[in-house]
């Protein structure tokens, strides 16, 4: 073989081997899945309320929860929902809500179905951001692990394996609270907060209604966060019993009797 056709036997060689993707590239439209933090803070609850809402999501499928404003209503349930992607990968978070609240609906907001249903789910992916960090749950909301959704679409779903958040309840009717409910499938727990004080739509309330049916049944959780449970701020709090129609004693947590499921020492509080 000339000196010749072994240089460009060698330069064909060079030229393939540069046109080949190196085997650790993925390709440009494939998603590259995040860690998770390996340091993420644990959390504890701070209040009793908190506690018994925690070892509550963790026994009933569906657990009801209203009360005051900033008491972790809503922290509570989408942090045990965090730890629960990190711990299953199969397991999903999916978050709903009623297209009413503060006089604004989602037609209001420009762009498409996502950009409008966004602003309202920030404080959640906010604590999800907290419990998981950003990218990873970037990389979940495009896997469809988590998923935001108007509460109006989930009309002929069934939710299975996943935990489910229906917030800012109170401005639910009874018709779509009863739509909602029949959602559940095997493997999934629900959690429904709201605050029945800060109600955004005229006749009955969804929220209001299921409590009244399903407080007191066996398989149901149900807990209610006082004004002494507000965690948010000590002006938080001066504002709440600013607005408070009358001075009244503190509001008693309330929920079934469950297990204590957590390593902490409060005990679940039982039926007042």
């Amino acid at each position: 073989m000339t000196k010749q056709a072994r240089n460009t036997g060698k330069q064909a060689r060079r030229n393939s081997k540069q046109q080949r993707a190196p085997r650790n590239e993925l390709p440009g439209d494939s998603l590259q899945v995040p860690r998770a933090p390996f340091k993420r803070k644990a959390w504890a609850p701070l209040t009793d309320a908190q506690a018994s809402l925690a070892n509550a999501v963790n026994v009933y499928p569906i657990t009801f929860v209203e009360g005051e404003f900033g008491t972790g209503k809503t922290f509570v349930p989408t942090a045990t929902a965090a730890d629960r992607l990190i711990e299953d990968n199969e397991h999903r978070f999916v978050l709903t809500r009623p297209a009413v609240g503060a006089g604004e609906e989602l037609g209001f907001f420009p762009g498409e179905l996502e950009d409008k249903v966004l602003p309202w789910a920030q404080p959640v992916i906010d604590i999800l951001n907290e419990r998981l960090g950003t990218s990873f749950v970037e990389y979940l909301l495009k896997t469809g692990r988590i998923e935001i959704a108007p509460l109006g679409m989930l009309r002929g779903r069934t939710f299975s394996n996943c935990t489910v958040l229906l917030d800012e309840a109170q401005n639910t009717t009874p018709k779509q609270m009863k739509m909602f409910l029949s959602r559940i499938g095997e493997g999934t727990s629900m959690i429904v907060d709201g605050d029945l004080k800060q109600t955004d739509i005229t006749g009955p309330s969804g929220l209001a209604d299921a409590v009244k049916r399903f407080k007191s049944h066996p398989q149901f959780g149900y807990v209610r966060f006082g004004i002494d449970d507000i965690v948010r701020s000590g002006i938080a709090k001066e504002v709440c019993l600013g607005y408070a129609d009358e001075p009244r004693e503190r509001d008693a947590p309330v929920t079934n009797p469950v297990p204590d499921f957590f390593n902490y020492s409060a005990q679940p509080l039982g039926n007042a």
